[in-house]
């Protein structure tokens, strides 16, 4: 969640024998939900400059109180360059900074992130949401993907009208139509986008590829796509065994019959994760350049993985089964898990489901669907983000 230092720039009339301009600069820091701070470290850089971007003058550094005054001699009229740069902040540049014989004013807005900013969708009753600083509920759709590349923000998701599903792909608020099936995932490379979905097809750039001859059948389906420089690989299932597609070949994963839903990528291993079959019970199951690994004795899903340096995430959830009456009836509880290195970690007691796992600076965030609540987890941390709703994917950027 980003902190925003909003800048004032107000420009008095130009004293016209003198040539002096003043400049008056006020700095706030604007936190999320509207706090405010009041001051700020010195250190600002105000740079002004004319056509043939030669420097007027640098006024470097502001007073405690947040606000300087600086003077800038021998100013013509006419239109120039100002950069105000902070080196805990972007920086700022407008060229179009008008001096003239009338008062101006100027409002910006720089970006400062100390605190990662972290996006979030999942869905909300009928509707796909986006949580980042507040809601943005997109369409009657589900959210199940998102992807940020720059200032884009790229969200994968489902749309439902007339009892037919159909994929969708969001870039920064705007929809795409894909394809009458699902979409599960989005990833960005350069300016290449890639989509992957229902019945085994991988999008690229909107164009549309068939990773198997089964698909455009309810026998293939495509879960997760990752992009390694050249290489393109897509997670996903023919029948019920678990493919991975490097590059549109298949390849088979272990020996157990089961789904993988999560790719990733890093030097020269392929990690995968999701369930395993064995006796009719759902194992959580993680895939390292093809060689199964269980990650849990009892029934249990995995849902995404991550890999941070020598550290692999995975997330999902563990089901504790219970039984009772002659007939019996079978019912269980779920628990969000989380593993490392392929071992439970035990700060996660919550009831529910963890659906992605992103990890950025040494801070673990996994979000999922916790007591029915869509939910943000910061290394173990709850912070709930909607009541009845649900978060599928979570991407930080730092």
């Amino acid at each position: 969640m980003a902190i925003v230092l909003s800048v004032v720039l107000s420009t008095c009339k130009k004293d016209y024998e003198s040539g002096r301009v003043q400049i008056f600069v006020t700095y706030q820091l604007i936190y999320p939900k509207g706090s405010q701070a009041t001051a700020i470290d010195d250190g600002a850089v105000i740079k002004l400059e004319n056509n043939n971007r030669n420097s007027l003058h640098i006024h470097q550094g502001i007073t405690s109180d947040c606000r300087g005054e600086i003077i800038f001699d021998n100013v013509v009229y006419g239109t120039y360059t100002l950069t105000v740069a902070h080196p805990c902040y972007n920086t700022y540049t407008n060229n179009n900074f008008i001096i003239s014989n009338e008062e101006n004013n100027y409002y910006v807005e720089i970006y400062k992130s100390t605190e990662p900013n972290v996006y979030v969708v999942g869905r909300k009753g009928g509707e796909a949401f986006l949580w980042n600083n507040g809601e943005l509920p997109l369409d009657m759709a589900i959210a199940k993907s998102v992807f940020v590349s720059g200032k884009d923000v790229y969200i994968a998701g489902n749309q439902y009208s007339g009892g037919l599903k159909s994929g969708k792909l969001w870039k920064n608020g705007v929809k795409q139509d894909l394809f009458r099936t699902s979409a599960n995932a989005v990833f960005v490379n350069g300016n290449d986008v890639y989509v992957v979905g229902g019945l085994g097809y991988l999008w690229i750039n909107g164009s549309s590829y068939a990773l198997s001859e089964r698909s455009s059948t309810d026998d293939c389906e495509a879960y997760s796509v990752f992009v390694d420089g050249n290489d393109v690989y897509v997670a996903g299932k023919i029948y019920y065994n678990p493919v991975l597609w490097k590059n549109g070949e298949a390849q088979r994963l272990g020996n157990s019959n089961g789904v993988p839903v999560s790719v990733y990528v890093q030097g020269n291993d392929v990690y995968a994760v999701g369930d395993a079959y064995e006796g009719g019970i759902l194992y959580a199951t993680l895939w390292k350049n093809g060689i199964e690994q269980r990650l849990s004795n009892k029934p249990s899903v995995a849902r995404s993985v991550f890999v941070f340096g020598n550290d692999v995430y995975v997330v999902g959830s563990i089901f504790d089964y219970r039984t009772f009456g002659n007939p019996y009836t079978v019912y269980h509880n779920e628990y969000v898990a989380v593993w490392k290195n392929g071992v439970e970690e035990d700060q996660y007691p919550h009831f529910g489901r963890a659906n992605s796992v992103y990890v950025s600076e040494n801070d673990v965030y996994v979000v999922g669907t916790i007591y029915n609540t869509a939910t943000l987890l910061k290394n173990g941390f709850g912070h709930p983000l909607n009541d009845n709703s649900s978060a599928y994917s979570v991407f930080v950027i730092k």
